[in-house]
């Protein structure tokens, strides 16, 4: 009896994982953002800001970032009395940003913003504090703030353990700040607000104690 041969079944192999940049991403703009918080999507307080269109997880705060954020504040509160709003931890509105810095001094008093967060020309100065979240804070946050005109943006590096300072902010796709001052431990930290002098700050109590 002949054999009848079987036709080969060509197997189709499983379909490979489509790269990321496949994947439909989507942006949002504030005013999506502010709908999602209302609609419930997004709670108030969660773990989240929108930056540059993301909506991004924020880091977690250990605690030399706490004591760092609320040692700067607490002498901030000190020299600025009730001539401006401090904020610690809450959010500022920019043009396709919503971030929430640790530390902002407004204009005005905090009743001004009982219905609605500082914008750029509102804000004098914006601190952030980086530990674990220092490559965000210079690569990412950076050029949002520059591009939005922020006048003078804070950095508390606590790994190098001092205090950087950029003036100057310069819009557009290559968005900077064309001035950077440092200040180490042992140097003092002038407050500059509406570009008058209000005091000044060691930057030795305002870093935690080095853990070396």
């Amino acid at each position: 009896m002949a054999t009848i041969a079987r036709p080969k079944i060509a197997r189709t192999p499983p379909p490979r994982p489509a790269p990321a940049d496949d994947f439909e991403l989507r942006r949002f703009t504030v005013e999506e953002y502010h709908r999602l918080v209302e609609v419930g999507i997004l709670q108030s307080g969660d773990p989240y800001e929108l930056l540059d269109g993301w909506i991004v997880r924020k880091m977690p705060q250990n605690t030399p970032h706490v004591r760092t954020t609320n040692r700067f504040a607490d002498r901030l509160r000190g020299l600025i009395a009730n001539r401006w709003d401090l904020r610690t931890g809450n959010p500022i509105t920019l043009e396709s940003s919503e971030p929430e810095p640790d530390i902002v001094i407004a204009v005005g008093q905090p009743e001004n913003y009982d219905d609605r967060h500082p914008s750029p020309n509102e804000i004098e100065l914006l601190v952030e504090v980086s530990d674990a979240t220092l490559d965000r804070d210079k690569r990412l946050k950076l050029p949002i703030y520059a591009r939005a005109k922020i006048a003078v943006y804070c950095i508390v590096n606590i790994p190098e353990r001092r205090v950087e300072v950029y003036t100057e902010p310069r819009g557009g796709k290559s968005a900077a700040y064309r001035d950077r001052k440092d200040y180490g431990i042992d140097e003092v930290l002038p407050l500059i607000v509406s570009g008058t002098l209000i005091g000044s700050i060691p930057v030795r109590e305002i870093l935690p104690k080095s853990q070396r």
